[in-house]
């Protein structure tokens, strides 16, 4: 009778064991909320059982709905809780063309403060005023700062008076004093920063919006190579370019496309930030394909296919292998790549720079974008949801639409 107990027990511990890991990996891997389509329904597979409790939302008029989803253990223990919302399919112009980025800061990025040599010896005045690398400077006495030329005639006038510098560091917003000192060897009033204004730089183009014309390109964020801060966006434009070759990506360097902008105007930008940079066409081509843009859900391991540039030729379909999924909450690391096209591998060695942006099409579906090569591994990179990239894209038509 005490081996039965014990038995049973030991049993029961397992059990015990098995569903709280089993209610552990539904909390980690089932979302609050869950995006899908009319045509694609959820449903029970496996040990988990879908269960609808209630409609939360109804539109008679439309097919999209928000519903709440009851997620069980064989039908018979409850597990958790998930918000749903099936919605209209959407349709976007692939790219796959090597762009033009021209971007211009709001404000200036400060890469690094120095002395100045003076009658009385090296002085710092941006670290005595408490500027650090990584700050943006967004006015001095009240004035805005677009350009190092601002601030270059600001402190030329200064006469050596105190200014007030107004920064964002962070998300924080600051107000210093900076006192400049007159330079020994020219004799003019200088703060000792060193700044950046502008960038410009080619990238892939993931895909637009033919009725608001909203692009979305990159797929990730355009940041200061010395601080890895985000460049803050004033304006810029997008401009066509051309492929004039490419460095192959090797175990200890990643490759790199080579280009040059023509002088066509195509678009103007209005966003850089964690996924990627995003504007509006002047004119769409009406040639480009049209894809439905596949929710993170729906993206899954196995064959793919790319679109992109790397020569003369234009556009080209290129196979890969979507090798992981990652986590879904994150902004733009989604999922890792592989390229396993010969071609492919023969004249850039992999995922080079340049190809940032490029979209990712798996099952006729629009699913993501390359971001990042793996340094050591350049055959192999991260690439970000289509769906995370498409929900800025909305953002941006929304604030565009509400100005107008």
């Amino acid at each position: 009778m005490q081996k039965f107990i014990k038995s049973l027990t030991l049993c029961l511990m397992m059990f015990s064991v098995v569903i709280f890991s089993v209610a552990g990996y539904a909390e980690a891997r089932i979302p609050d909320e869950i995006t899908t389509y009319e045509e694609r329904r959820l449903s029970t597979s496996g040990v988990f059982h879908f269960e609808t409790s209630q409609k939360t939302e109804s539109n008679e008029t439309s097919v999209a709905e928000n519903y709440e989803l009851n997620v069980s253990l064989f039908k018979i223990i409850p597990l958790r809780k998930t918000k749903v919302h099936v919605g209209n399919r959407r349709y976007v112009s692939l790219g796959g063309e090597v762009i033009g980025l021209k971007m211009y800061s709001s404000g200036v990025l400060v890469i690094s403060v120095e002395d100045i040599l003076t009658e009385e010896g090296k002085i710092n005045p941006g670290k005595k005023a408490g500027i650090k690398s990584g700050d943006i400077i967004k006015e001095i006495n009240g004035k805005k700062i677009n350009s190092n030329k601002d601030i270059s005639q600001i402190c030329k006038n200064s006469n050596g008076k105190e200014l007030r510098v107004t920064i964002q560091r962070n998300s924080e917003k600051l107000t210093l004093t900076l006192t400049t000192v007159k330079e020994k060897s020219s004799g003019i009033f200088k703060a000792g920063l060193w700044v950046r204004d502008s960038t410009a730089g080619i990238g892939t183009m993931t895909f637009y919006d033919k009725e608001t014309g909203i692009f979305a390109s990159l797929g990730h964020a355009v940041c200061d190579g010395d601080t890895g801060i985000i460049l803050p966006l004033s304006e810029g434009e997008a401009v066509g370019a051309k492929i004039l070759g490419c460095s192959r990506g090797t175990k200890t360097e990643a490759g790199e496309l080579s280009g040059a902008f023509t002088a066509k105007r195509i678009g103007q930008l209005y966003e850089n930030n964690e996924c990627g940079v995003y504007g509006k066409l002047d004119i769409g081509d009406d040639n480009a394909e049209l894809l439905p843009v596949a929710t993170a859900g729906e993206v899954r391991t196995g064959e793919a296919q790319i679109l992109c540039t790397v020569d003369e030729r234009g556009k080209q379909y290129y196979d890969v292998e979507i090798t992981k999924i990652l986590d879904t909450h994150s902004e733009e690391k989604n999922m890792t790549v592989k390229i396993t096209d010969e071609e492919l591998l023969k004249i850039t060695g992999g995922i080079v720079q340049g190809m940032s942006g490029t979209p990712l099409i798996q099952n006729g579906m629009l699913v993501g974008a390359i971001t990042h090569v793996f340094v050591g591994t350049p055959k192999e990179g991260y690439a970000i949801f289509a769906e995370n990239m498409l929900t800025v894209a909305d953002e941006l038509t929304a604030i565009s639409e509400k100005a107008s």
